[in-house]
């Protein structure tokens, strides 16, 4: 086993050393010895070209005894130094990239949200605490329009449930965090507890929802499959034909298995492209015509989380159906269907 911790000017560029280990090297003056560390014998040693600073520690048996293959393995590491650099960087930008896009992202909802709270009390009265009787004024200005107070209401809450989507998202692209805690849930709850959020959006393009009922539980982890469906049900407000009906119909098939259909009249999804659409950075030919193509993470993390949850996704397409759309002849819409397929062994008892 060998360990490395190699700095530059800029910083740490990787460190394997497991915690602890660093104190060894303290007052080391030969460029390698052996020591023993947590009763195991290591060969370690400290090498510098430049700025690059190397820490070594090894506890193989033929790199302690030679210091001469001891020291080869540190002047392949120098040798290498500039592609490790390089991956380091890109790595480093990659994650700065997904940083600022989740930072930017959280900080639009959240303006949102404000926006919400402004449409229906002025921010004058929600800054102006230093009158008496501001919480009357806030309650009249929520019941002068009680309904617009609930839309924006929901809409905050889509807002909430939209910032933990995106944290959940950065989490697992920067370290693959995905942490679960498995029980028993009704899958009918988890899917009304994500569209009530889109009502209103699906209101908005004139779409009825229809969410069959149903009696049965899985055994799945509530967090990641809340995401899972999520990003689903927001695929379908962006790219479903306006004045159309969203079915979402739950069974149990012959074979034990739990599915979930949902069934739309949506943009087209071509042939070459149903399998491509679950790969993470690709868009659809349509859904890029109408600039609705996002970063094309939607989807591949719907795939993922349904992994986690021991669940399948897939989608089908009824080509007969393809037909343009009234007002926009060069967009074609189609009936699909996206089906979610939860394994037998994750069904729970009722």
């Amino acid at each position: 086993m060998q360990y490395y911790r190699i700095t530059n000017g800029a910083g740490v560029v990787c460190d394997t050393l497991p915690s602890g280990y660093l104190e060894f090297y303290a007052g080391l003056s030969e460029a390698s010895k052996k020591v023993k560390i947590f009763e195991i014998e290591y060969r370690i040693g400290i090498y510098r070209k430049q700025d690059v600073t190397i820490y070594v520690a090894t506890c193989d048996g033929d790199l302690i005894k030679s210091t001469r293959l001891f020291f080869k393995q540190v002047e392949f590491l120098f040798n290498c130094m500039a592609g490790i650099q390089k991956i380091h960087s890109e790595i480093a930008a990659d994650s700065r990239v997904q940083a600022n896009r989740m930072i930017h992202n959280l900080v639009t909802l959240n303006a949102h949200n404000l926006q919400e709270v402004y449409s229906i009390i002025p921010q004058e009265v929600m800054e102006d605490k230093k009158r008496g009787g501001w919480k009357d004024r806030i309650t009249e200005c929520v019941a002068s329009d009680s309904y617009d107070a609930s839309l924006s209401l929901v809409r905050i809450a889509k807002n909430c449930l939209k910032m933990k989507v995106e944290i959940s998202v950065y989490n697992t692209l920067s370290n693959g965090d995905v942490k679960l805690a498995l029980k028993r849930h009704s899958i009918h709850r988890i899917l009304m507890n994500v569209f009530y959020v889109f009502f209103p959006d699906f209101t908005d393009n004139e779409v009825v929802v229809k969410v069959g009922e149903c009696n049965e539980f899985i055994e799945c982890d509530y967090e990641t499959l809340q995401v899972a469906l999520y990003h689903l049900a927001e695929n379908a407000v962006k790219y479903i034909r306006r004045k159309s009906e969203l079915v979402v119909n739950v069974s149990k098939n012959s074979f034990g298995q739990v599915e979930v259909l949902f069934r739309m009249n949506s943009l087209q999804i071509k042939p070459e492209e149903l399998e491509l659409i679950f790969d993470e950075g690709y868009s659809g030919y349509y859904s890029r015509k109408i600039l609705k193509s996002g970063h094309g993470i939607g989807l591949a993390r719907v795939k993922e989380l349904l992994g986690y949850n021991k669940a399948t996704i897939e989608v089908i397409p009824d080509f007969s159906t393809a037909a343009p759309f009234s007002t926009m002849q060069d967009l074609i819409y189609q009936d699909n269907v996206f089906r979610i397929l939860f394994a037998r062994s994750s069904v729970a008892v009722k």
